[in-house]
């Protein structure tokens, strides 16, 4: 089962952008532009009333592919649904189905990891560091798990749409202060989520939402 769950839908994203990107392109080409967002239905019925063959067309694979993976989604929810630590991961803001069993299927055992600390590094969200006499120079870790990073940025975004008054919202304001580059600052959300899956796996426990982040 190992990172197949965080592969389909990486690849998914990877394909519905492409196409999301094409339909726009078409739009562009023809100064057209729709008020709201292309995932919406209402969105895609105005598009698809415009009779560009171009844009009919990718909605239609858009939606076929969408649909082939929610069907994917169900059968793994039918199967891994009742697992407990993919319950517990549900519990963080941010962290949906997929995301819990994406976590689930490349840690496996939590106690592998001794601390937060040994996860963040295991998921590449701690450089490593190299020193000389002039230099100090970054890169990513030869064993770290890049799918790992991935389900963690992407619950780290979704955590700070879902709770902007959140703690974890309040620290990439100030991440992004400092870094003025948002990739960077969520790095250091997802980051903090390490601390929070790690607790939350470990000790057993749901994770508890402030009122603030409510």
């Amino acid at each position: 089962m190992a990172s197949q769950p965080a592969q389909a839908q990486g690849i998914q994203e990877k394909i519905s952008t492409a196409i999301k990107n094409r339909i726009r392109s078409e739009l562009r080409k023809r100064d057209v532009k729709i008020e709201g967002s292309l995932g919406t239905r209402k969105w895609r019925e105005k598009a698809r009333q415009l009779g560009i063959y171009e844009v009919s067309q990718n909605l239609q694979i858009l939606e076929l592919l969408e649909g082939q993976v929610k069907q994917i989604e169900a059968e793994l929810r039918e199967r891994y649904v009742d697992l407990k630590p993919v319950k517990l991961l549900e519990s963080i803001p941010g962290i949906g189905f997929i995301i819990a069993l994406t976590l689930y299927a490349e840690i496996c055992d939590i106690k592998r990891f001794q601390s937060p600390e040994k996860l963040a590094h295991y998921s590449d969200l701690v450089p490593r560091v190299r020193q000389s006499s002039e230099h100090t120079m970054y890169g990513r870790k030869a064993k770290a798990n890049r799918w790992l990073k991935w389900a963690f940025i992407e619950a780290a975004w979704s955590n700070i749409n879902w709770c902007p008054e959140g703690r974890l919202a309040k620290v990439f304001e100030s991440a992004y202060m400092r870094k003025r580059d948002k990739k960077k600052a969520i790095k250091i959300v997802a980051r903090k989520l390490v601390d929070i899956v790690w607790a939350v796996w470990t000790h057993e426990e749901e994770f508890k939402v402030m009122p603030d982040e409510v």
